[in-house]
């Protein structure tokens, strides 16, 4: 099992060299990733439409 809880990895990099090991990936963006000091596993998930769900609700105030 992964750290991740799953039977495999999450990462939709599967031709990474760090896939499916996730010790070498979460020191590799801890220590060397700025863009994503996270790995993909353990990111918050973004929801989907929310920010437009809204924005439609604001804008038609009577």
């Amino acid at each position: 099992m992964l750290e991740n809880g799953l039977e495999r990895c999450s990462c939709p990099r599967k031709r990474c060299e760090r896939y499916g090991d996730c010790a070498q990936c979460i020191d590799y963006h801890t220590t060397k990733s700025k863009t994503y000091p996270q790995p993909h596993c353990k990111r918050e998930k973004k929801k989907k439409g929310s920010k437009t769900a809204d924005n439609k609700l604001n804008t038609h105030s009577n």
